[in-house]
């Protein structure tokens, strides 16, 4: 599906080019992108030419990137191949990276990169310059399409939107990715060592890669459990009271087993954080549910059950952090933040199941076995 409607935009893209007769218009969209700077930018061009990091730009609009080399009259041309969405709508661009000076629109701030779209026979139709400066906190930029006249609204309409979009993810990734590429000794000028900005750090928690907020959350599930069951406990006699069809069916065993699985689950999030954000998420997750089932647990007592006190203070503010984390991390993905979200809720619900298992597979027993009890 994805091939024929990129067929069909190149045959759209074709008519809209005939159409125009050479004739252009201007798109002019100007940015404030606050903690980022124009050496950051400026290195930036040098490093989005696979799919990986191309995708970081756009995380939605860009399906794939791959830069070609070519030489032309003994100088080096850099084109990037890519296939990207404008509307909705894939389309197969060849995109040339020009000299400023190449192409017609005028440049008011000190820093200019520009770039061409190419037909299939290698000819321009379209162009594309951004220019950028500093300002206080940040970079100031405006990005200028020269594109078809005959270009439709919904087009035009689209490539705003998707420029906005992808100027406002460098606030989100780029910082930590020119850390991770070059390191303390490649920082840009003017930003110092140890200085926190915005998307900087690992997916969730903290910029030196520590995990910090997911360790946090491990530690406050240990501190959980002995409010719950050491000092003061209490907590499944509570729970017998407020949900009795359900906890009469627990057990030690089963308790034991889900604490513990519950911390090992935290640890286990922290620790491949790097690696993939999901379980730190789903446990970040289940442990918000847990604090909103103990004041829910509380409300219908009408008095303090335990395990309320580690959930309003440590879970809720840790997990709501480990998702913001999250959300200003370049690993950020929606889908990815959902799917962790769901998986949490399935894993604090399982051993409820487990306990209504039990108990109808108990009922089932003394229903078989009539005259004999205890067989639960």
């Amino acid at each position: 599906m994805q091939k024929i409607m990129i067929k069909g935009s190149e045959i759209v893209t074709g008519m809209v080019v005939r159409l125009s007769r050479s004739e252009t218009k201007d798109l002019v969209i100007d940015h404030e992108l606050p903690g980022v700077t124009p050496e950051m930018i400026d290195a930036w061009w040098a490093l989005m030419g696979d799919t990986e990091r191309y995708k970081l730009w756009h995380p939605r609009d860009h399906v794939w990137a791959e830069l070609e080399v070519e030489e032309e009259e003994g100088e080096t041309v850099l084109v990037h191949h890519v296939i990207e969405k404008i509307g909705g709508l894939p389309s197969e661009l060849r995109l040339r990276l020009e000299s400023p000076d190449a192409v017609s629109i005028p440049a008011e701030y000190g820093h200019v990169v520009a770039g061409s779209s190419l037909d299939r026979n290698g000819v321009p139709y379209a162009w594309a310059q951004h220019q950028y400066e500093e300002m206080p906190g940040g970079t100031r930029m405006r990005s200028t399409f020269r594109i078809p006249a005959k270009a439709p609204g919904f087009f035009v309409a689209g490539l705003r939107k998707h420029n906005i979009e992808e100027m406002q993810q460098f606030c989100r990734f780029l910082p930590q990715l020119l850390q991770e590429v070059q390191g303390d000794a490649g920082r840009p000028e003017g930003s110092a060592a140890g200085e926190r900005t915005p998307g900087s750090g690992d997916a969730m928690g903290g910029e030196d890669g520590s995990g910090a907020t997911l360790w946090a959350l491990t530690a406050a599930s240990c501190a959980h459990v002995v409010e719950e069951y050491f000092w003061p406990g209490g907590f499944l006699a509570a729970a017998k009271e407020v949900a009795p069809d359900v906890f009469a069916h627990s057990s030690i065993p089963i308790v034991v087993g889900v604490n513990a699985a519950m911390i090992i689950g935290c640890a286990l999030g922290a620790l491949r954080r790097k690696h993939s954000p999901v379980l730190g998420l789903a446990m970040a997750s289940l442990l918000l549910q847990n604090a909103i089932i103990h004041s829910a647990g509380s409300l219908r007592l009408k008095r303090y059950m335990p395990g309320l006190a580690t959930g309003l203070v440590l879970y809720v503010p840790l997990s709501v952090r480990a998702f913001a984390e999250f959300r200003r991390s370049p690993r950020y993905r929606r889908a990815t933040a959902a799917g962790a979200a769901v998986l949490g809720t399935v894993l604090h619900s399982t051993p409820f199941v487990a306990f209504a298992i039990r108990g109808a597979l108990g009922k089932g027993s003394e229903r078989s076995r009539p005259g004999q009890r205890g067989w639960v």
